[in-house]
């Protein structure tokens, strides 16, 4: 029997936020780069912590 833990951005750890005049004046330019408020590259991600658990049985 095994058993294993694990975690991808442990301490659910989000991005800086885009700033938002840049963010509002892209919008007014209907820039498509202006959809999220968080940047599309970030080292940890852009969702938040994810965490799981895996068991296995050997017969």
């Amino acid at each position: 029997m095994s058993l294993s833990i694990g975690a991808n951005n442990l301490f659910n750890k989000y991005p800086d936020m885009v700033n938002a005049n840049l963010l509002a004046e892209q919008r007014a330019n209907l820039d498509n780069s202006a959809v999220t408020v968080y940047p599309s590259l970030s080292p940890f991600g852009i969702n938040g912590g994810y965490y799981f658990v895996r068991a296995g049985l050997k017969f």
